[in-house]
């Protein structure tokens, strides 16, 4: 586990944003099955973006999907299995690779780490306690007797090397408590030649140091922090965590978020700190969620 630092407070807020956009120009029927309301006439079903069945759940015909990420003409594709990189620059998408690499919830990052036009580096979320940090590592369970979890279970961001899209690589792993539910890049902040992950995740569930089992690790039981992450642009295999940022409510008389109590939610805790989608402002120095 990193040193820590507190000096820097992460904001927690919800808000609604709406905006508007303009008419799909292109032929409804290059597009696939038009959805029905509530979502539009605007709003396409894509064939090319089904997901193969789920490995550890035959009754899952397909894996969930989660984020996208962009980078010009190309998609990075998330989902609970890992993620495929598409090319969008035509009404109809074309698979330039499918990465099997199961570990929900899957959602991309990608960043120019080398300037020349194209991602070259992605970074992955993996919410979910899995026997290992590698590509084919399956969902790991508690021991019945003891109620922890096996040596070496792990859960994080992954980070690949996509400079060749046809053939992504991964090549770190950096283990997160209570893992990582989506992610936020904060790029050469300040000129470094790194690029800072934030990471936010929350105590869904337990894990090795995650909720009652964390506490036994040192730590709080209701999370509280978006951990920091830094892959330099030079070897992003070299990516590790750097510090940690306290989550604040500004104007709850508690300082909690209570799901249950306060908000009628289904969730196993009814005190934890946590942000789901990070927004950075750089130029500020604050992280808005």
């Amino acid at each position: 586990m990193s040193p820590r630092s507190k000096a820097v407070a992460v904001l927690c807020a919800a808000g609604f944003a709406l905006s508007g956009g303009a008419a799909m120009a292109h032929d409804p029927n290059e597009l696939g099955t038009p959805l029905t309301h509530p979502f539009g006439q605007n709003f396409w079903f894509f064939a090319s973006f089904q997901t193969a069945q789920n490995p550890y759940n035959a009754a899952n015909t397909h894996v969930t999907s989660s984020d996208i990420a962009f980078w010009g003409d190309t998609a990075y594709v998330g989902d609970y299995g890992g993620f495929r990189v598409f090319d969008v620059s035509t009404p109809t998408p074309q698979l330039i690779s499918d990465v099997r690499c199961y570990g929900p919830q899957g959602d991309p990052s990608v960043f120019d780490t080398d300037k020349d036009g194209e991602a070259d580096t992605l970074v992955l979320s993996v919410d979910s306690v899995l026997t290992s940090s590698e590509c084919g590592a399956g969902p790991a369970a508690k021991d019945a007797v003891t109620g922890r979890y096996p040596a070496g279970a792990w859960e994080g961001l992954r980070v690949f090397d996509i400079s060749d899209p046809a053939m992504p690589e991964q090549v770190a792993a950096v283990y997160q408590d209570c893992g990582s539910h989506t992610n936020t890049l904060l790029p050469a902040p300040r000129g470094k030649q790194a690029m800072y992950v934030l990471n936010s995740s929350y105590p869904l569930g337990d894990g090795p140091t995650c909720g009652p089992l964390g506490a036994g690790q040192g730590r709080a039981v209701n999370h509280g922090v978006v951990q920091v992450i830094e892959v330099p642009f030079a070897d992003p295999s070299k990516a590790r965590e750097l510090t940690e940022l306290p989550v604040v409510y500004p104007g709850d008389a508690d300082g909690v978020y209570k799901p249950v109590s306060e908000h009628g939610i289904a969730a196993p805790l009814d005190n934890f700190l946590g942000c789901h989608d990070l927004s950075s402002f750089p130029d500020k120095g604050i992280v808005g969620a």
